[in-house]
């Protein structure tokens, strides 16, 4: 059909429907005090409903739009997508784009180009392209959440969650007594670009063809330009490529190559429609972030990119990372009273303190260590719940949906040490207490919970 684009009506559906994370209802939430919401959200689309809300058949229209575009999106980040470029594929436009940049002559062509390279390195949308601050160097105080530097040849992003007041925004914020225990984070860091990148944005004054985003119809002309681009490099590459795929090709490869949802995310400064709850406790490196990001430029322009600016060693992200000083500080404490001897304690009558000593170790490092969380459901585990020889265990500690009903999480070695250590504590115990033999051997063949605490009484 003259004038259709079919690119465009798939991204005007996409617009339309937003993927929310929705809480759980009142009263069913399982959380711990200080856990965010997000733990226990789930994802839910909503679509507009156009035309009356009465008219049935206008539900029916939206549900339909919902129902297509939770289809045809690509959730889970793969590169076989029909929304994905293939490697390949992705290389030749990317080489292309770069060419014509240096080659063209008509403005209008140029700026859908720069668009188009822009959304190809980042996996931005128009709107937050106009978002885009263009500084000569990066000063200390970040103005605008997405900085673009020729000179220091990097992009500089601020953390997508990251405060702009006091205001709770959902994410932890330490105390001035907590802070000390935790590592210090930066909010923003820096992504390097590859020289032919920063040289094909140099071309002629690129960047400043880019409307400005005060400008009266700005996303609009910008986004009619970059699908002209598109439409431009398909007849060079004699192949159909859309500014949708161009865009959406950038985290579905970057997450082939970390395989980190988080750090796609991070980098994406987008949860890409998938649950946030990881970002509350990721806080990688900043040089991890630069060099993933490198990597992949690297791997699609072939050419090193190498930062102007120095990537400071900080890390940045969540502000909920202890810090191994006081990690260690903390797990020592929790057996502290065994290193006067057991067989002493023992013969003083310590036995309850030996017992609660030898039951916290491992019920610490099932947090620790296992990501169990501070739930009573700690105390239901029972020891075939445990998978020792392959180093396994099934958790029900956040039980919010089927695929939580159990979860599978892997036993560090470390942790199958200690669960011996306390079956072989238990089967002393028996022998010590007669009481309680009976619960032990409960115990042992998985009838009754695996830890469990002593009164003064030794019951």
């Amino acid at each position: 059909i003259d004038g259709y684009d079919e690119d465009q009506e798939i991204e005007e559906l996409i617009a339309g429907v937003r993927p929310i994370a929705s809480p759980p209802l009142p009263g069913t939430a399982n959380l711990q005090p200080g856990e965010p919401l997000a733990e226990e959200a789930t994802t839910t689309f909503v679509a507009p409903v156009t035309g009356s809300a009465s008219n049935p058949d206008a539900r029916t229209m939206a549900k339909y739009k919902a129902k297509q575009v939770v289809w045809n999106q690509n959730a889970l980040l793969l590169t076989n997508h029909p929304d994905v470029l293939p490697a390949g594929l992705l290389r030749r436009t990317l080489a292309v784009l770069v060419s014509e940049l240096h080659a063209a002559e008509d403005e209008d062509l140029r700026e859908g180009l720069v668009g188009l390279l822009l959304q190809a390195v980042t996996g931005r949308t128009t709107k937050s392209l106009l978002a885009m601050n263009v500084v000569d160097r990066f000063d200390c105080a970040q103005v605008s959440p997405f900085e673009l530097s020729l000179a220091e040849a990097a992009i500089r992003i601020r953390v997508f969650f990251a405060r702009n007041s006091d205001l709770p925004n959902g994410y932890f914020n330490p105390t001035k007594e907590q802070a000390p225990y935790l590592e210090a984070v930066d909010d923003s860091f820096l992504l390097p670009l590859p020289s032919v990148v920063v040289n094909a944005l140099r071309q002629n004054g690129a960047l400043n063809l880019l409307p400005n985003k005060g400008e009266k119809k700005s996303e609009k002309k910008l986004d009619a330009a970059i699908r002209n681009a598109a439409r431009h490099v398909s007849s060079l590459l004699e192949t159909s490529i859309t500014m949708g795929q161009v865009r959406r090709s950038f985290p579905a490869h970057l997450f082939e190559l970390c395989r980190d949802t988080a750090l796609t995310q991070l980098i994406c400064a987008d949860t890409l429609g998938q649950s946030d709850a990881p970002a509350h406790y990721f806080a990688p490196r900043a040089e991890q972030v630069a060099d993933t990001y490198r990597t992949l430029l690297n791997i699609l322009f072939g050419d090193e990119a190498s930062c102007g600016a120095a990537v400071p060693d900080t890390r940045v992200g969540a502000r909920l990372l202890v810090r191994p000083e006081a990690a260690r500080e903390m797990t020592a404490s929790i057996g502290a009273i065994l290193h006067a001897g057991v067989e002493r304690l023992i013969s003083t009558g310590q036995i309850c303190a030996v017992h609660h000593a030898m039951t916290s170790q491992p019920g610490c490092m099932f947090m620790a260590a296992c990501t169990h969380r501070p739930t009573n459901a700690l105390f239901d585990l029972l020891i075939i719940d445990f998978y020792l020889v392959r180093g396994a265990a099934l958790f029900r500690d956040k039980i919010h949906d089927p695929a939580h009903d159990p979860r599978l999480v892997a036993l560090p070695s470390c942790v199958i040490r200690q669960i011996h250590a306390y079956l072989a504590h238990l089967r002393g115990l028996a022998a010590v207490l007669p009481n309680l033999s009976a619960l032990v051997d409960k115990i042992l063949a998985g009838k009754a919970p695996l830890l469990f605490g002593l009164d003064s009484d030794g019951n």
